[in-house]
């Protein structure tokens, strides 16, 4: 099963909120990115005075990625390019049980 949700491509010189699962007004905020490589990342720190974002997060490693402007992200997956054609959302994957 998969979920859509809206499109938030990464920009810089902008901020996003880092995930909280207590938080119920998650979905109306920008706590996940994609990268012009089609990459999904999750926001954990937002540089801890919600500044803004300077620096593209890069990898797929499934360690968490640390960059110089204080932001932490979680790279969760890839879409696909046929994906981004049929969407001008992304599909959120669940894991199946």
């Amino acid at each position: 099963m998969s979920h859509i949700v809206p499109r938030i491509n990464w920009q810089t010189l902008t901020s996003y909120t880092a995930y909280k699962h207590t938080n119920n007004e998650q979905t109306s905020n920008n706590f996940y990115i994609v990268t012009d490589n089609l990459n999904i990342y999750k926001c954990l720190q937002n540089n801890v005075a919600n500044g803004v974002s300077t620096i593209k997060p890069t990898g797929t490693s499934s360690g968490i990625i640390e960059l110089s402007d204080g932001y932490k992200w979680k790279y969760m997956y890839t879409i696909s390019p046929q994906e981004v054609l049929k969407l001008r959302k992304i599909v959120v994957k669940s894991e199946e049980k």
